[in-house]
């Protein structure tokens, strides 16, 4: 399923780039991950419940910003993905 949601998230990357010339589009990182030079090390990017993508649609007199969930298959929010929608 993982590739799956890859394959939707790039699709949705390029679709919206194509149709919104003005708009930039990018994919967020959430994780946990060791460092290398110090594998005890954990490093943490991102906050649970961020959208799969987000950015900006140019515009005066500032851009707009926005984030897209991507959900496919049965997949539904979690509590996390509702908590950051809400704020």
């Amino acid at each position: 399923m993982a590739q799956v949601h890859s394959h939707a998230v790039n699709a949705i990357i390029v679709g919206v780039q194509r149709a919104v010339p003005d708009a930039r589009v990018f994919k967020r990182v959430v994780g946990a991950f060791r460092a290398v030079e110090s594998p005890e090390r954990i490093v943490a990017v991102g906050d649970k419940g961020q959208a799969d993508l987000w950015g900006f649609v140019r515009g005066r007199p500032r851009a707009v910003p926005f984030e897209i969930e991507v959900k496919v298959g049965k997949d539904r929010l979690r509590s996390e993905q509702e908590a950051w929608a809400a704020l």
